[in-house]
């Protein structure tokens, strides 16, 4: 399953001191799999990434372990969604399934 997790920032300040820690959550989460995408909105009040996982409980868990969530700096709307039409470099992934 796919989502789009909508981050807001609640808490600017402590974001900022927050955000390394939360970049390289982000890079295991691509390392493991479950990270497709993921930036800073313009202008900076959030941000958006696309995760793969298989059960909503799973998806819990990755947002849970987040340094912003954890901290409750930032609130997350997620929202599924089912790709029809992609570019060929993910006919073969993971991400689809």
């Amino acid at each position: 399953m796919l989502f789009v997790v909508n981050l807001s920032y609640l808490d600017v300040e402590a974001v900022k001191k927050l955000r390394e820690e939360h970049r390289a959550y982000l890079r295991v989460l691509a390392q493991k799999g479950h990270l497709l995408l993921a930036g800073p909105k313009k202008p900076w009040t959030g941000g958006y990434f696309i995760l793969h996982a298989k059960t909503q409980q799973e998806l819990q868990d990755i947002i849970a372990m987040d340094p912003f969530s954890r901290e409750q700096v930032a609130e997350y709307h997620v929202e599924q969604f089912e790709p029809i039409t992609y570019h060929e470099i993910f006919k073969d992934t993971h991400f689809l399934s």
